[in-house]
């Protein structure tokens, strides 16, 4: 996508199919196959029909969200291979530890930890558990790390001209209280009957004791919650396309665009009746200086982070790429690997993200994907 405009350059979503069938009679088993989760679900589309976790491709934004809470952009942070939040342990990939990081260090090793603490102190600032259902609503207001969110149009379509388009997920504590109220008599049979259907036994005492907790106080906002929005898991979902126009407003320094797969309405013999023009949707409020931070952080990613294997050898000087990897957590599958980037950094002009299903760590499939995209821009770029 490009950043400047919302111009769609190309999208695919694998598996695929012929969408000649559509021109044709088209059999109950045909179609059948084209929604089949088995075979793929050929059908849908990947790239705006479907969520995800977005992983620690989110932490773009919460990074802002962290320094609007008062986190010193100026200061080394420490990045220890676990901390414990309210009782519970949080660790970082493989519980590796890094010391004290400045900022953009954070963001080019992917430090879960230092966002997990600074989730976890905003969420103390905002009364933690201190009220009861309903009563501590308004904190979402005020919580900076759900506003920066939604600022980048995280929990909402984009508007793309495309039929179809998820709107994806933000959960905040007024979404966790209607999910609460909608499932919650759902949860306490659970907690009262168990998961008998469930063989593996550490999973099923998992999901006991999670339907326990529901069914008495599920509507409450906890710090795992909060650690875990904070680091693109639990509840929050986005498609590729969500993500891409997040991505598009750090390239070009706060503006929301509405992608276009759509350039123009013309005759069959070419001649252009409309021309369909670039639309702005909105701004984000983020101080240019922090902006800067984040930037300098996704630019290290490619060179010596956690895409550094992936972009080996690619020329940083003279076409250097930003972006940050995800690596998202699905239960009982392989995770979901990602990569978000944008470039040339001076003078963004593409957007690419890659989305890889139970491709593990978004260093090992996503980024590599994403290189040889870029590498057919830049050729094209530079001729």
């Amino acid at each position: 996508m490009d950043p400047r405009d919302g111009a769609v350059r190309a999208a695919a979503s694998w598996p695929t199919y012929d969408p000649s069938v559509w021109t044709r009679d088209l059999s109950t088993a045909d179609y059948q196959a084209l929604v089949d989760p088995e075979q793929g679900a050929p059908l849908v589309d990947r790239t705006l029909a479907r969520t995800f976790p977005p992983a620690s491709t989110f932490k773009a934004f919460t990074l802002l969200a962290a320094l609007q809470t008062g986190v010193d952009a100026d200061a080394r942070h420490a990045c220890p291979g676990a901390v414990t939040i309210a009782g519970q342990r949080f660790t970082n990939y493989q519980a590796e530890e890094f010391g004290r990081l400045t900022l953009p260090e954070v963001v080019e090793v992917s430090c879960d930890t230092s966002f997990y603490r600074w989730a976890y102190e905003h969420w103390q600032q905002l009364g933690g558990l201190g009220a009861a259902p309903g009563e501590d609503l308004d904190a979402d207001a005020a919580d900076r790390f759900l506003a920066v969110a939604r600022g980048f149009g995280i929990g909402r379509p984009t508007g793309v001209d495309l039929p179809g388009e998820a709107t994806g997920n933000l959960p905040s504590r007024a979404w966790k209280q209607q999910y609460w109220e909608a499932t919650r008599e759902e949860s306490c049979r659970r907690a009262e009957d168990g998961y008998p259907e469930v063989s593996d036994r550490e999973r099923r005492d998992f999901l006991e004791q999670l339907a326990r907790e529901s069914c008495t106080d599920g509507w409450q906002w906890r710090p795992g919650d909060a650690a875990n929005l904070s680091i693109g898991q639990g509840d929050v979902a986005v498609t590729p396309l969500q993500l891409a126009v997040g991505y598009a407003a750090v390239a070009n320094g706060g503006r929301l665009v509405a992608p276009r797969v759509g350039a123009s309405l013309t005759t069959p013999d070419g001649e252009v009746l409309e021309t369909v023009e670039p639309e702005r949707t909105g701004a984000v409020s983020v101080p240019a200086a922090d902006l800067a931070v984040l930037r300098e952080g996704l630019a290290r990613v490619p060179v010596r982070g956690t895409a550094a294997q992936a972009f080996r050898g690619w020329p940083h000087e003279d076409y250097p790429v930003a972006g940050k990897t995800g690596s998202a957590e699905v239960v009982g599958q392989t995770s979901t690997s990602w990569f978000a980037s944008y470039g040339p950094v001076e003078d963004p002009r593409h957007v690419v993200v890659v989305l890889v299903e139970e491709g593990g760590l978004g260093g090992d499939a996503a980024a590599p994907a994403a290189r040889r995209i870029w590498e057919a821009l830049r050729l094209r770029d530079d001729g």
